[in-house]
């Protein structure tokens, strides 16, 4: 099987902290902008986008050094005809210049935002009523929220690994992100992120590691490497319990310790049928990583 994609840990660069959903008192945040900054500061992240709801962009706070703000903004606009579908659309890298107009249809926002220069992806598609239909017709979005710590904690559906799976299979290339989508910033607060290798700490260097899929999400598990060798997918992580290769339709294979044991290794020979192969790893408290899936070429 040739022409896999790299993953992250081929390149060169640096690896940083990222959340790229949260809140703040200019929507429905409790925090005002700097002191969301700052608690993420304090957390040990380096990147974070201000999503507040329905703003097209605006200028971002200060911050100290060593920490990235990325104005950016939560959009919602219906999908389908049916009731209680709705898209929530994050763009990252937005300024108090962009603008669409309150008619704009999902895929005018995107185009927008791509003419922009800014990124889309998907939030909580699980908790949106999304169905795979919805997900593989918009067009242009980088990933979806694979798991949403908000979504997740207050009513068990922040997890949409089925939307992302689904949509892999119908050969719409899409990475997963972990989230926190930070209102209160008590039990949204640190439950997800992303950890992306990026050139620098820019903005241009963070939306081209993003729009590459050079990153992993993560609610705890660290992911010391992985990497394609020839026909075979490699990945060693921090101590876990299970290692599973997720592949298209029946194929995949998960790796378990067993019963109070830990792994960190594991690998998995790819089959010609496999249209694509993403990783999870799931630690003895039951928290997830998630590597970007590889693609084989057709």
């Amino acid at each position: 099987m040739g022409g896999i994609l790299k993953t992250p840990f081929e390149i060169g660069g640096r690896w940083f902290k990222c959340n790229f959903h949260s809140h703040s008192t200019r929507s429905d945040g409790r925090l005002a902008p700097e002191e969301v900054c700052e608690r993420y500061r304090q957390a040990g992240y380096q990147v974070v986008a201000l999503t507040d709801h329905g703003l097209r962009g605006y200028p971002t706070p200060k911050t100290s050094e060593g920490m990235l703000v990325i104005g950016s903004a939560e959009i919602s606009v219906k999908a389908g005809e049916q009731p209680f579908r709705e898209y929530h659309l994050i763009i990252l890298g937005v300024d108090e210049e962009f603008s669409v107009s309150n008619r704009a249809s999902a895929q005018q926002i995107v185009d927008a935002a791509q003419s922009a220069g800014a990124l889309s992806f998907i939030a909580h598609p699980y908790w949106s009523g999304l169905v795979d239909s919805d997900i593989v017709a918009l067009k242009g979005v980088i990933g979806l929220e694979v798991f949403n710590a908000g979504c997740e904690y207050e009513i068990a559906k922040g997890i949409s690994r089925v939307h992302w799976d689904n949509a892999l299979a119908q050969k719409f290339p899409v990475y997963g992100l972990a989230v926190d989508d930070g209102h209160h910033y008590t039990y949204d607060f640190g439950g997800g992120w992303v950890l992306l290798k990026a050139a620098a700490l820019t903005r241009a260097a963070v939306l081209t590691a993003l729009r590459t899929g050079m990153f992993y999400s993560t609610c705890g598990p660290e992911i010391l490497d992985c990497r394609v060798r020839g026909d075979e997918i490699y990945i060693t992580t921090s101590p876990v319990r299970s290692i599973a290769f997720v592949a298209h339709h029946s194929g995949g294979m998960q790796v378990n310790a067993g019963p109070g044991g830990l792994i960190s290794e594991a690998r998995y020979t790819l089959r010609p049928e496999d249209r694509y192969v993403r990783v999870e790893c799931v630690d003895g408290l039951g928290r997830t990583a998630w590597t970007n899936p590889v693609w084989a070429a057709e």
